[in-house]
């Protein structure tokens, strides 16, 4: 084996190494009552939205994130009661009626 390759193999398992660590260090920052979500990606899939709007609602600061070096994590619980909230904030009436009143002005 070549000493570039032995570098090579050196630099694949401290890569490997510091993605477990940092896995473990993600899973601690969580309790495990909620669901952790792993990322824009799992958030989409978990709330069945686009990436886009996942990464929409992520910046929105309807619920915390929580990241972890490269890494954001949701909280499942958080991720639902902000949505929650904002759809409480939110009447179909009051949107309504604005809609009314721009027409009729």
């Amino acid at each position: 084996m070549s000493e570039f390759d032995q570098i090579m193999s050196r630099f694949d398992r401290l890569e490997r190494l510091l993605m477990l660590a940092l896995d473990r260090e993600a899973e601690s920052v969580i309790p495990e009552d909620n669901k952790q979500i792993r990322g824009i990606r799992e958030l989409a899939n978990f709330l069945g939205v686009s990436l886009a709007t996942a990464q929409s609602l992520s910046n929105s600061g309807r619920f915390p994130t929580y990241r972890t070096g490269k890494k954001i994590l949701f909280r499942s619980e958080e991720v639902l009661a902000g949505l929650r909230e904002q759809r409480s904030r939110v009447s179909p009436r009051a949107g309504v009626s604005e809609f009314s009143r721009k027409k009729a002005g």
